[in-house]
């Protein structure tokens, strides 16, 4: 069984509407500690948020996520899908918010578990590809 996919946005689009990466995404995400942490850190082979559009396998999710949740969109990812656990970036957002020094090498580990797709004891599961069409279309 494949997944299903969702997006949630502020604004109701029509269905066919090909999802892109936000063009100021990284200004707003790098803003915050924990957005430069991950990207500081983010392994080649891993797609930089700047690069994706996000989904979540669950519609409850996307306001876990942090989406702004007005519309859910069901969508079609285009080409790969990467996986990650939200959890280890938000407990790298406690632990820098408590004082702890990015560098770190706790924060760095949790850094490494985000991107390898390894699993939290309860994960929060984002998932990001470089495009996505919407197929369906409905208030949240």
């Amino acid at each position: 069984m494949s997944l299903r996919y969702w997006h949630a946005s502020f604004a109701p689009l029509p269905v066919g509407t090909i999802l892109v990466p936000c063009p100021d995404y990284e200004a707003r995400w790098t803003s915050n500690s924990v957005g430069r942490i991950l990207e500081d850190m983010r392994p080649p082979a891993s797609l930089a948020h700047r690069d994706a559009v996000f989904m979540c396998d669950d519609p409850q999710e996307c306001d876990n996520a942090g989406a702004y949740c007005e519309w859910l969109f069901e969508v079609v990812p285009a080409g790969e899908v990467q996986r990650h656990d939200m959890e280890w970036a938000t407990t790298i957002d406690s632990m820098v918010s408590d004082g702890w020094p990015p560098d770190d090498v706790r924060i760095v580990d949790l850094a490494r578990r985000y991107w390898s797709a390894e699993a939290s004891d309860m994960p929060t599961w984002e998932y990001l590809a470089r495009s996505a069409a919407v197929t369906s279309v409905e208030p949240y």
